[in-house]
């Protein structure tokens, strides 16, 4: 599967829809789901979401994933070359 098939709203409607459910449970909607999902699921989940967190285009979100490739010991390359 792909994001598009799992997501295929916008960048704009997930956008507004993590706003809603913040303004409405008053709770992050990446919280609820990090507390209810694992694994690969969670991951594809999340990095849905960041895209559609700061930009449109994803640039914060590739930086953000370049930036834990390269955090601590060691780096993750197959994260570096993917972005």
């Amino acid at each position: 599967y792909t994001l598009r098939t799992l997501f295929p709203y916008t960048t704009l409607f997930r956008s507004r829809l993590q706003a809603l459910y913040l303004t409405t449970t008053r709770t992050p909607l990446t919280r609820k789901i990090k507390a209810h999902f694992t694994g690969h699921l969670q991951s594809a989940l999340l990095y849905a979401l960041e895209f559609a967190k700061k930009d449109t285009n994803g640039a914060w979100r590739d930086a953000k994933q370049i930036h834990k490739a390269m955090d601590g010991a060691g780096t993750d390359d197959k994260m570096l070359i993917i972005r």
